[in-house]
């Protein structure tokens, strides 16, 4: 790690390539924790002793400009292709909602498969609910049917006792 100076903005740490997670990912870069804490210091005004006193230094400005056109990462580590900031971003979010997608059709590929695996025990299992549910409903009809026969029965027997008797 570089030592910061009042005029660093920021450092770039190498990467560690023998941890996975450090390479590759904008933790190699660290800000000035100086230059956080007060935006006054990032100096954007040109030199006194240039003879530019008060006037904005455009070349930093340029600068600046430039880098963010610059390749300054890549995306993947099996890939060499490098990204201008904008792209950077740009394919990130492109490749995250690539992934998201991806886990979205997984989900439901298991649900599908979850579903047919539990038809087909239901199947094995010979008991359906639906069809138990059909046979319950027509038995207590059944029943309900009967009842008002003997109930009827009954009435009429009584009806006849009562009249010979």
């Amino acid at each position: 790690m570089k030592i910061l100076t009042a005029h660093t903005a920021c450092i770039y740490n190498e990467e560690d390539e023998t941890d996975v997670d450090w390479m590759y990912t904008l933790m190699s870069l660290e800000m000035n924790e100086e230059l956080l804490a007060d935006y006054s210091l990032l100096e954007v005004k040109a030199n006194p002793a240039q003879g530019l006193e008060g006037a904005y230094d455009m070349d930093l400005f340029l600068n600046l400009t430039a880098k963010w056109d610059e390749d300054f990462a890549v995306l993947d580590p099996n890939s060499l292709a490098s990204y201008t900031f904008d792209d950077y971003y740009t394919n990130m979010i492109g490749s995250m909602g690539t992934k998201g997608n991806n886990w979205n059709n997984m989900v439901d590929y298991q649900k599908s498969l979850t579903e047919s695996i539990e038809d087909k025990r239901q199947q094995a299992s010979g008991v359906s609910a639906d069809e138990e549910m059909v046979n319950l409903l027509m038995y207590q009809h059944a029943y309900n049917a009967s009842s008002r026969h003997i109930t009827t029965v009954d009435a009429m027997l009584q009806h006849l006792i009562e009249r010979l008797g």
